[in-house]
């Protein structure tokens, strides 16, 4: 049962305990059991670590940042932690990573497991090559724009020929 909900989850997975890992003896427990204690120590020992890392954000994207923000989009520098740019417009939202996002994990978590993770739970999803974002920053902005407010169709220029 808590492999088909850890990888069921389409948003979010809520837990709610009233004991912590700690509190149980593994030994006694069964395969299942022993697996939820396992999980729940392991979000445990990620939320001290989310909270306990703060780093700088990298000055190219503070500059992105404050680009998107002059075209009417909202950013968040280091969103809860893990999305080091999130930018939000009209409902939508892109994640934005850069390069060091490879120097985290494993290549496979941050090329494949990462973007697809994202896009599952609503995001759209972008990487930015460092050496782009230096020599071309308003490019970039003005992608993610294109990706926030998708450029609407004019319905007077569309137009029915009834007389055909």
């Amino acid at each position: 049962v808590l492999a088909v909900a850890l990888t069921r989850a389409r948003r979010s997975l809520d837990i709610v305990t009233c004991f912590a890992p700690s509190d149980v003896d593994a030994g006694r427990l069964s395969h299942g059991t022993r697996a939820l204690v396992d999980v729940l120590a392991e979000t445990q020992t990620r939320a001290v670590k989310e909270r306990t890392v703060v780093g700088e954000p990298e000055a190219m994207l503070v500059d992105l940042a404050r680009r998107l923000e002059h075209r009417g989009i909202t950013a968040s520098l280091n969103h809860a932690g893990v999305i080091p740019l999130a930018a939000t417009m009209n409902g939508r939202a892109v994640a934005i990573d850069t390069d060091d996002v490879l120097a985290t994990g494993t290549l496979r978590e941050a090329l494949r497991l990462r973007p697809v993770a994202l896009r599952q739970l609503g995001w759209h999803y972008v990487r930015v090559h460092s050496f782009e974002l230096f020599a071309n920053p308003d490019g970039i902005a003005d992608r993610v724009h294109n990706i926030l407010a998708p450029v609407a169709v004019d319905t007077e220029e569309i137009r029915l020929d009834t007389n055909a």
